[in-house]
């Protein structure tokens, strides 16, 4: 079953008081979570480097996609290179499991 948008957004402010949460490797870990209007902003933390997702892209790739077993399931959904973070964060907020299987809710 698929949470409603409110309560996926409900969830991703739990990021806001996150120090850093890893990438499904553990080989990068994202910090910094700022979210504003229909964007999460972060910083992928071995760069540096800022980042960001738009959340209604971010629902609709939870919304239809069963498992990620893949990262590159994500592309339709979601912008070029923020394949990783973007499973993490779904990962972090209880959404899917490692394996990338759609979790229990």
């Amino acid at each position: 079953m698929v949470i409603t948008k409110e309560k996926f957004i409900e969830k991703l402010n739990g990021l806001l008081n996150q120090k850093n949460i890893p990438s499904k490797t553990h080989r990068a870990t994202y910090s910094s979570f700022k979210i504003e209007k229909k964007t999460i902003t972060f910083k992928r933390d071995s760069t540096d480097q800022i980042w960001k997702i738009n959340i209604d892209e971010l629902y609709k790739a939870y919304a239809n996609l069963k498992s990620i077993d893949n990262l590159t399931k994500l592309k339709p959904f979601v912008g070029y290179k923020t394949y990783s973070p973007s499973f993490a964060i779904l990962m972090f907020i209880g959404l899917y499991n490692p394996d990338g299987s759609l979790a229990a809710y």
